[in-house]
């Protein structure tokens, strides 16, 4: 079978990588036996773990955020990394013809997702540290009375 070359998911000391690389030729064979495909596929594999954890990990952030009512920051950030970051390096450095678009495509997701996770990450610990100190939460109650 082939392998993504030297480096492989299994390099990494995790428990869920051991896991996923174990069964990583099953899941792809299964589904294809073209091993052009297949290599690609390991190529990709590693870049969609790491999606999954910074996925996880600023999804979880962001629910905390808007649990303390802090829903713009999250939505500056997702404009931040999705449209100012991650669409902007496939158009400009990614291999748009071929099958070099999957990996390009994979690779700037996974950028995009890692600096949105440092964004919700910071912010959570912003304000879980110093409070909801933005312009928004603190002006003044405006009074009902006519």
């Amino acid at each position: 079978m082939p392998s993504a070359g030297n480096w492989r998911i299994s390099s990494f000391n995790t428990p869920v990588c051991k896991v996923a690389d174990l069964f990583s030729e099953e899941l792809v064979y299964f589904y294809t036996s073209d091993t052009h495909v297949a290599d690609l596929a390991f190529a990709v594999f590693p870049l969609m773990l790491a999606a999954c954890l910074f996925d996880g990990v600023q999804a979880s952030a962001g629910i905390v955020l808007t649990a303390f009512k802090d829903t713009f920051f999250s939505f500056v950030s997702l404009l931040i990394s999705y449209f100012g970051i991650c669409i902007p390096m496939v158009l400009v450095w990614g291999n748009v013809q071929g099958e070099g678009i999957v990996y390009d495509l994979f690779f700037s997701m996974t950028v995009g997702l890692f600096i949105l996770c440092i964004l919700q990450v910071a912010r959570l610990h912003y304000v879980s540290t110093y409070g909801r100190n933005t312009l928004i939460a603190n002006r003044p109650k405006q009074s009902r009375a006519v």
